[in-house]
């Protein structure tokens, strides 16, 4: 019995050593990698690292050993209380700043997903700045883009990524012994999705969003990367507006035992501390209302319809094609589809908190007012109707019920 129980612990053993070896061992390699990467860099050369197969079944692990959730301490070049922003490469190659934003988001996820290791942390946080890296994992995401782009008015091309694009490449395999799956990135191609103010701003709010500011909210320990357009033009669902500028950056949320760390990475290293998309998005997390953010989701594309239709109705300059003739009773129709759901929603949870908040209330005044908009709009151009008068849908009476 003794032997067969010594010969048990002897195979228990044995397998942990064998684990421990087998960690030592891909630490090892990694590390002679990046030695090889530093080493060209002093050199002026350029350098390919080779591939190291760590776990075949699962490319996407890293290969070295995570520490204990931690924050981030090193050299900032701008800081403001919870606020950090590191120096990256900067950026020297045109219109590519996508590719440098989605490569430090990467690089800064790591640094954080390593925590109290800070021989891994420092690995990634040193890589933010090798042009080595950069060119390694460029040339390999833009022949990715070139081959989406082969059916398009932009064949050939590979710069001027959208938010689409920038998706693509976060589930490509570049790169390949780097985690970078799309649980933990977000990208966010317009800031004003984020706001809760009025309709004509959060209508492309997505449930993704959602989930990341009520994890934030919720958690102790949280980690998350946000690619983020910083500007101020875009298209109302998806990239930038043709023929506009946009610049992408990353920001990195680290929160460890509740305090939170907020870090920038931008590739022209100018400080975006303060500035409007940084502290819009900073602003939801911390102080977003859920239930406001939730109601987005569900009302988002009638809300987003009707505003195309009432702006298009109104002269505004827009590249919307196809508008119906029957635009205002579209308009109307929305409106009214809005107040059947807000209503059978009540009906159905009489005890859900949203409907009975300033947040509901502050929803149901903005829909007022847009009704009256479109209201306006159509005593002013009665002659876009195509229905006889009896035949419209009335404002009036979704107003009256509105109100109600």
């Amino acid at each position: 019995m003794i032997k067969r129980l010594f010969v048990v612990l002897i195979l228990v053993f044995s397998g942990q050593i064998d684990a421990m070896v087998n960690n030592l061992a891909a630490e090892l390699d990694m590390l002679s990698v990046r030695l090889a990467v530093l080493a060209s860099e002093l050199a002026g050369s350029q350098f390919v690292p080779p591939i190291i197969p760590i776990n075949p079944a699962k490319e996407e692990v890293p290969a070295l050993i995570k520490g204990q959730p931690a924050l981030i301490q090193t050299n900032w070049i701008y800081q403001s209380g919870d606020i950090k922003q590191i120096e990256v490469l900067t950026q020297v190659d045109g219109a590519n700043c996508g590719y440098h934003a989605l490569k430090n988001g990467i690089l800064i996820l790591n640094a954080v997903m390593a925590g109290s290791n800070n021989q891994e942390r420092n690995i990634y946080l040193n890589d933010l700045k090798s042009n080595s890296v950069y060119k390694n994992w460029f040339d390999n995401w833009a022949n990715i883009i070139k081959k989406s782009r082969e059916k398009s008015e932009r064949k050939g091309t590979f710069d001027w990524l959208n938010g689409a694009e920038i998706e693509l490449l976060i589930k490509s395999k570049i790169p390949e012994k780097i985690e970078h799956r799309s649980e933990f990135i977000t990208v966010i191609d317009n800031p004003d999705w984020l706001t809760q103010q009025e309709f004509s701003k959060g209508q492309g709010l997505t449930e993704e969003i959602v989930n990341q500011v009520a994890a934030f909210q919720s958690q102790q320990d949280y980690f998350h990367v946000f690619v983020l357009a910083n500007s101020r033009e875009y298209q109302n669902q998806r990239g930038f507006i043709e023929g506009t500028w946009t610049h992408w950056i990353s920001v990195a949320v680290n929160k460890v035992k509740g305090k939170s760390q907020f870090i920038i990475l931008d590739s022209a290293n100018h400080s975006r501390i303060g500035q409007q998309d940084v502290q819009t998005l900073i602003d939801t997390l911390q102080k977003g209302d859920i239930e406001q953010l939730k109601m987005r989701i569900t009302f988002s594309p009638d809300l987003n319809t009707m505003l195309i239709l009432l702006e298009y109705l109104e002269g505004k300059p827009s590249s919307y094609a196809g508008i119906p003739d029957d635009a205002f009773e579209g308009v109307i129709g929305r409106a009214k589809k809005i107040v059947k759901m807000a209503k059978q929603t009540t009906t159905a949870d009489k005890k859900t908190s949203w409907f009975k908040s300033n947040s509901f209330k502050d929803f149901k005044n903005e829909l007022v007012k847009l009704l009256e908009r479109t209201k306006a709009t159509i005593a002013q151009k009665k002659e876009f109707f195509t229905e006889p008068d009896e035949k419209r849908i009335s404002t009036e009476a979704v107003l009256k019920e509105l109100k109600g």
